[in-house]
């Protein structure tokens, strides 16, 4: 996995940069008041984006990730998950051996195969969605019963990381 730090069409909308609650308050105040110019409002936020992409890049020089589980972070890309780029969900399990203890490799690799067979399209889970976005729709998925199609609690759990978030974008 390369990460394209110069592309900033990669990068995150600035409403999307996360600043804690009470930062986004105090932004929410500025933001309100007309005396307050705009762009000022959008340069702390492109500031703000420009730190977490030099903490990124920071993170890349500090630490080794040549493990095996990086291999894996690509998956929630919504492009790369549609394209079943990864026919199986295996190779997670085996990284992860805990996984055995809570979930059956074989029903979770059935489902991440009838995922692959979905209408993607129908279901308006679209390759250029925000991961984010893409995996609650996901997850969210009804059949004619009104009983969710997905139970991807491996990816539940994984995915919610900011960390995996961050670089499923890059």
């Amino acid at each position: 996995m390369k990460i394209e730090f110069d592309d900033e069409s990669k990068y995150d909308r600035l409403d999307r940069v996360y600043l804690g609650v009470l930062a986004t308050e105090s932004l929410q105040k500025l933001k309100n008041n007309s005396q307050v110019p705009k762009t000022d409002v959008n340069m702390f936020l492109i500031t703000c984006r420009s730190f977490y992409v030099e903490l990124a890049k920071q993170i890349l020089k500090r630490f080794d990730f040549k493990d095996s589980l990086f291999n894996f972070i690509d998956l929630v890309n919504p492009s790369v998950a549609q394209s079943f780029t990864f026919k199986s969900l295996k190779p997670i399990f085996v990284r992860f051996p805990v996984l055995y203890d809570y979930y059956n490799m074989q029903e979770v690799d059935d489902e991440w195969r009838e995922y692959a067979l979905l209408d993607h399209e129908s279901y308006e889970l679209h390759p250029s969605d925000d991961a984010e976005e893409y995996w609650r729709k996901v997850f969210h998925l009804k059949n004619a019963l009104g009983q969710f199609v997905s139970k991807f609690k491996v990816f539940a759990h994984y995915n919610n990381s900011p960390a995996t978030r961050l670089y499923a974008r890059h």
